[in-house]
Protein backbone atom coordinates (compact mmCIF):
# COMPACT_ATOMS: atom_id res chain seq x y z
CA UNK A 1 0.00 0.00 0.00
CA UNK A 2 2.58 2.51 0.84
CA UNK A 3 4.79 1.82 -2.57
CA UNK A 4 1.22 1.81 -4.33
CA UNK A 5 0.57 5.23 -2.66
CA UNK A 6 4.27 6.50 -3.62
CA UNK A 7 3.80 5.44 -6.78
CA UNK A 8 0.55 7.23 -7.21
CA UNK A 9 1.83 10.52 -6.12
CA UNK A 10 -0.41 11.00 -3.55
CA UNK A 11 1.40 11.79 -0.80
CA UNK A 12 3.05 14.85 0.78
CA UNK A 13 6.21 13.46 2.72
CA UNK A 14 8.08 10.04 2.44
CA UNK A 15 9.33 9.78 5.65
CA UNK A 16 10.71 6.33 7.83
CA UNK A 17 8.62 6.10 10.88
CA UNK A 18 11.22 7.51 13.32
CA UNK A 19 10.48 10.98 11.09
CA UNK A 20 6.95 10.29 11.25
CA UNK A 21 5.69 11.78 14.33
CA UNK A 22 8.42 14.78 14.37
CA UNK A 23 6.65 15.64 10.99
CA UNK A 24 2.99 15.76 12.10
CA UNK A 25 4.27 17.50 15.64
CA UNK A 26 5.97 20.36 13.17
CA UNK A 27 2.84 20.66 11.52
CA UNK A 28 0.58 20.87 13.84
CA UNK A 29 2.37 23.52 15.65
CA UNK A 30 2.43 25.71 12.82
CA UNK A 31 0.47 29.01 12.99
CA UNK A 32 -1.48 28.45 10.35
CA UNK A 33 -2.71 24.96 11.86
CA UNK A 34 -3.05 26.59 15.33
CA UNK A 35 -6.59 26.72 16.03
CA UNK A 36 -8.56 30.30 16.55
CA UNK A 37 -10.56 30.88 19.75
CA UNK A 38 -11.84 34.61 17.99
CA UNK A 39 -12.49 35.59 14.41
CA UNK A 40 -9.67 35.49 11.81
CA UNK A 41 -8.11 38.54 11.28
CA UNK A 42 -9.34 40.79 8.21
CA UNK A 43 -7.54 40.24 5.30
CA UNK A 44 -4.94 43.53 4.58
CA UNK A 45 -4.56 44.89 1.17
CA UNK A 46 -0.78 43.51 1.10
CA UNK A 47 -2.00 40.10 1.51
CA UNK A 48 -5.11 40.36 -1.07
CA UNK A 49 -2.43 41.89 -3.67
CA UNK A 50 -0.34 38.77 -3.01
CA UNK A 51 -3.36 36.36 -3.28
CA UNK A 52 -4.30 37.45 -6.15
CA UNK A 53 -0.74 37.27 -7.69
CA UNK A 54 -0.96 33.66 -6.70
CA UNK A 55 -3.90 33.42 -8.58
CA UNK A 56 -2.33 34.69 -11.56
CA UNK A 57 0.41 33.00 -11.37
CA UNK A 58 -1.80 29.26 -11.00
CA UNK A 59 -3.72 30.44 -14.19
CA UNK A 60 -0.97 31.46 -16.34
CA UNK A 61 0.91 28.21 -14.98
CA UNK A 62 -2.17 25.48 -16.03
CA UNK A 63 -4.24 27.79 -18.40
CA UNK A 64 -7.35 27.79 -15.98
CA UNK A 65 -9.07 31.17 -14.76
CA UNK A 66 -9.62 30.61 -11.41
CA UNK A 67 -11.41 34.11 -10.68
CA UNK A 68 -14.68 32.81 -9.73
CA UNK A 69 -13.69 29.94 -8.15
CA UNK A 70 -14.83 29.74 -4.60
CA UNK A 71 -11.95 32.11 -2.60
CA UNK A 72 -12.37 30.10 0.75
CA UNK A 73 -11.66 27.26 -0.96
CA UNK A 74 -8.55 28.48 -2.64
CA UNK A 75 -7.05 30.08 1.01
CA UNK A 76 -7.70 27.01 2.70
CA UNK A 77 -5.60 24.56 -0.48
CA UNK A 78 -2.97 27.45 -0.43
CA UNK A 79 -2.14 27.77 3.17
CA UNK A 80 -1.83 24.01 3.09
CA UNK A 81 0.71 23.53 0.88
CA UNK A 82 2.14 26.80 2.64
CA UNK A 83 2.28 25.00 5.76
CA UNK A 84 3.64 21.56 3.47
CA UNK A 85 6.52 23.70 2.46
CA UNK A 86 7.60 25.08 6.17
CA UNK A 87 6.78 28.34 5.09
CA UNK A 88 4.84 31.00 6.91
CA UNK A 89 3.91 34.06 5.10
CA UNK A 90 1.84 33.95 1.49
CA UNK A 91 4.61 36.38 0.23
CA UNK A 92 7.36 33.70 1.20
CA UNK A 93 4.86 31.17 -1.00
CA UNK A 94 4.56 33.62 -3.86
CA UNK A 95 8.11 33.75 -4.15
CA UNK A 96 8.30 29.80 -3.89
CA UNK A 97 5.72 29.24 -6.79
CA UNK A 98 7.54 31.42 -8.91
CA UNK A 99 10.68 29.60 -8.41
CA UNK A 100 9.38 26.13 -8.34
CA UNK A 101 7.34 24.50 -11.37
CA UNK A 102 6.68 21.64 -9.41
CA UNK A 103 5.24 23.52 -6.77
CA UNK A 104 3.01 25.09 -9.05
CA UNK A 105 1.65 21.91 -10.51
CA UNK A 106 1.18 20.61 -6.71
CA UNK A 107 -0.81 23.38 -6.01
CA UNK A 108 -3.10 23.33 -8.89
CA UNK A 109 -3.70 19.63 -7.93
CA UNK A 110 -4.37 20.67 -4.68
CA UNK A 111 -7.42 23.24 -5.51
CA UNK A 112 -9.17 21.07 -7.67
CA UNK A 113 -11.57 18.48 -5.55
CA UNK A 114 -12.01 15.45 -7.97
CA UNK A 115 -14.31 13.70 -5.64
CA UNK A 116 -16.88 11.33 -7.57
CA UNK A 117 -18.38 7.81 -7.32
CA UNK A 118 -20.23 5.40 -8.98
CA UNK A 119 -24.00 5.86 -9.84
CA UNK A 120 -23.11 8.97 -6.96
CA UNK A 121 -26.74 10.75 -7.45
CA UNK A 122 -29.58 7.36 -8.20
CA UNK A 123 -32.68 9.72 -8.77
CA UNK A 124 -30.66 11.52 -12.09
CA UNK A 125 -29.60 7.75 -13.51
CA UNK A 126 -33.38 6.76 -13.26
CA UNK A 127 -34.57 9.72 -15.12
CA UNK A 128 -31.97 9.11 -17.80
CA UNK A 129 -33.04 5.67 -17.83
CA UNK A 130 -37.36 6.16 -17.89
CA UNK A 131 -37.13 9.78 -20.14
CA UNK A 132 -33.94 11.12 -21.31
CA UNK A 133 -33.13 7.75 -23.29
CA UNK A 134 -36.66 7.21 -24.64
CA UNK A 135 -36.89 10.49 -26.12
CA UNK A 136 -33.57 10.66 -27.63
CA UNK A 137 -33.35 7.16 -29.19
CA UNK A 138 -36.99 7.05 -30.28
CA UNK A 139 -37.61 7.05 -34.31
CA UNK A 140 -33.60 7.38 -34.04
CA UNK A 141 -31.91 5.68 -36.90
CA UNK A 142 -30.57 1.95 -35.59
CA UNK A 143 -26.59 2.83 -37.38
CA UNK A 144 -26.65 6.27 -36.55
CA UNK A 145 -24.00 6.99 -33.93
CA UNK A 146 -24.76 8.40 -30.39
CA UNK A 147 -21.93 10.35 -28.65
CA UNK A 148 -22.28 11.05 -25.01
CA UNK A 149 -19.57 13.71 -23.31
CA UNK A 150 -19.35 13.63 -19.57
CA UNK A 151 -17.29 16.75 -18.53
CA UNK A 152 -15.72 17.04 -15.54
CA UNK A 153 -15.14 13.32 -15.24
CA UNK A 154 -12.54 13.53 -12.37
CA UNK A 155 -11.17 10.02 -11.64
CA UNK A 156 -13.76 8.23 -14.31
CA UNK A 157 -16.87 6.93 -12.50
CA UNK A 158 -19.05 8.98 -14.00
CA UNK A 159 -18.59 8.15 -17.53
CA UNK A 160 -18.40 4.28 -16.94
CA UNK A 161 -21.70 4.94 -14.72
CA UNK A 162 -23.48 6.19 -17.59
CA UNK A 163 -22.03 3.30 -20.07
CA UNK A 164 -23.38 1.30 -17.58
CA UNK A 165 -26.62 2.80 -17.99
CA UNK A 166 -26.82 3.16 -21.81
CA UNK A 167 -25.63 -0.29 -22.51
CA UNK A 168 -28.19 -1.44 -19.87
CA UNK A 169 -31.15 0.43 -21.26
CA UNK A 170 -29.90 -0.93 -24.81
CA UNK A 171 -30.55 -4.65 -23.64
CA UNK A 172 -33.68 -4.13 -22.47
CA UNK A 173 -35.01 -2.27 -25.59
CA UNK A 174 -33.36 -4.26 -28.00
CA UNK A 175 -31.65 -1.40 -29.75
CA UNK A 176 -28.63 -2.20 -31.58
CA UNK A 177 -27.37 1.68 -31.67
CA UNK A 178 -23.67 2.52 -31.65
CA UNK A 179 -22.55 4.33 -28.73
CA UNK A 180 -19.16 6.18 -28.16
CA UNK A 181 -18.74 8.05 -24.73
CA UNK A 182 -15.69 10.86 -24.38
CA UNK A 183 -14.86 12.30 -20.88
CA UNK A 184 -12.78 14.90 -20.34
CA UNK A 185 -11.11 16.48 -17.27
CA UNK A 186 -8.81 19.18 -16.77
CA UNK A 187 -6.88 17.20 -14.15
CA UNK A 188 -3.93 15.15 -15.95
CA UNK A 189 -3.68 13.10 -12.98
CA UNK A 190 -7.59 12.41 -12.80
CA UNK A 191 -7.51 11.54 -16.64
CA UNK A 192 -4.86 8.73 -15.83
CA UNK A 193 -6.81 7.14 -13.22
CA UNK A 194 -9.71 7.21 -15.25
CA UNK A 195 -8.19 5.79 -18.52
CA UNK A 196 -6.72 3.24 -16.44
CA UNK A 197 -10.36 2.13 -15.03
CA UNK A 198 -8.74 0.35 -12.02
CA UNK A 199 -10.92 1.26 -8.74
CA UNK A 200 -10.64 -0.45 -4.92
CA UNK A 201 -12.97 -2.86 -3.96
CA UNK A 202 -14.55 0.09 -2.20
CA UNK A 203 -16.55 0.44 -5.16
CA UNK A 204 -19.15 -2.52 -3.85
CA UNK A 205 -21.04 -0.21 -1.77
CA UNK A 206 -21.69 1.87 -4.87
CA UNK A 207 -21.87 -0.59 -7.26
CA UNK A 208 -24.60 -4.02 -7.29
CA UNK A 209 -23.55 -7.56 -7.48
CA UNK A 210 -24.84 -7.86 -10.51
CA UNK A 211 -23.47 -5.26 -11.98
CA UNK A 212 -20.28 -5.66 -10.92
CA UNK A 213 -19.94 -9.63 -12.14
CA UNK A 214 -21.24 -8.36 -15.84
CA UNK A 215 -19.27 -5.01 -15.99
CA UNK A 216 -16.08 -5.43 -14.09
CA UNK A 217 -13.26 -7.93 -13.76
CA UNK A 218 -11.17 -8.54 -10.20
CA UNK A 219 -7.38 -8.38 -10.61
CA UNK A 220 -5.05 -9.62 -8.25
CA UNK A 221 -2.64 -6.94 -8.08
CA UNK A 222 -1.36 -5.38 -4.88
CA UNK A 223 -4.70 -2.93 -4.90
CA UNK A 224 -6.94 -5.92 -5.94
CA UNK A 225 -8.70 -2.92 -7.99
CA UNK A 226 -11.71 -3.89 -9.96
CA UNK A 227 -11.72 -2.75 -13.75
CA UNK A 228 -14.64 -1.99 -15.94
CA UNK A 229 -14.45 -4.46 -19.70
CA UNK A 230 -12.36 -2.54 -22.21
CA UNK A 231 -15.40 -3.23 -24.28
CA UNK A 232 -17.57 -1.33 -22.23
CA UNK A 233 -16.55 2.01 -22.55
CA UNK A 234 -14.44 4.22 -24.75
CA UNK A 235 -11.61 5.50 -23.06
CA UNK A 236 -11.66 9.25 -21.48
CA UNK A 237 -10.40 12.02 -23.77
CA UNK A 238 -7.75 14.03 -22.80
CA UNK A 239 -8.88 17.87 -22.59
Amino acid sequence: MPASAIAADCVDFVLPPARIAAELLRIARHPKQAPREEAPEPATPLKEDVFHQILRLLSDASGVDFAHYKHSTLRRRIERRLVLRRLHTLTAYLQCLRGDAAERQKLFDEVLIPVTSFFRDPDVFEVLKTIVLPRLLKNRPPNLLLRVLAPGCASGEEAYSLAICLLEFLESTRNATPVKIFATDISERAIEVARTGAYSEGIMAEVSATRLQRFFIKTDGATKSARPCATCVSSPART
